[in-house]
């Protein structure tokens, strides 16, 4: 893709050696794709690469991508149950309260406990398996 000087997109050259203009719903298009390429081909290159499609863990890493989901679940109700928001009086800052509430995110390394718990598996499978079920889902449910 090349741009011309007021920095839009333009195409392959055309004629005479003049940009030939790409519609604004293409290159709409063209950033989307770019970006779904930047933020999933690492996983999909991971996951190629390493020994997990040898060993056929992909249902195992939607496992683990489940227990993601169920834990984000968990820590949202106890959040909205046990830590309700107040209105404080400006200028105070609750210190214990953000901790308690801080401490909710002890539920993920629960999570990736049970996870490589388990997995059958030398040492190296259960945390690829874990790391690619959760960064997976992290990234399908955050982006």
């Amino acid at each position: 893709v090349v741009l011309d000087v007021a920095g839009r997109g333009c195409g392959a050259r055309g004629g005479a050696g003049f940009p030939v203009p790409v519609p604004a719903a293409a290159m709409t298009l063209l950033q989307l794709g770019n970006c779904v390429a930047l933020a999933y081909s690492p996983l999909l290159i991971a996951y190629r690469r390493s020994s997990l499609s040898e060993y056929n863990a992909f249902w195992r890493c939607v496992q683990a991508g489940a227990t993601y989901l169920f834990v984000q679940l968990c820590k949202m109700l106890f959040l909205a149950t046990f830590f309700p928001t107040w209105d404080a009086s400006i200028g105070v800052y609750d210190f214990v309260g953000e901790f308690m509430k801080s401490t909710v995110d002890l539920a993920d390394l629960v999570g990736l406990h049970l996870v490589m718990s388990r997995n059958a598996g030398k040492g190296d499978y259960k945390i690829m398996v874990a790391a690619m079920g959760w960064a997976t889902a992290e990234l399908v449910m955050s982006r």
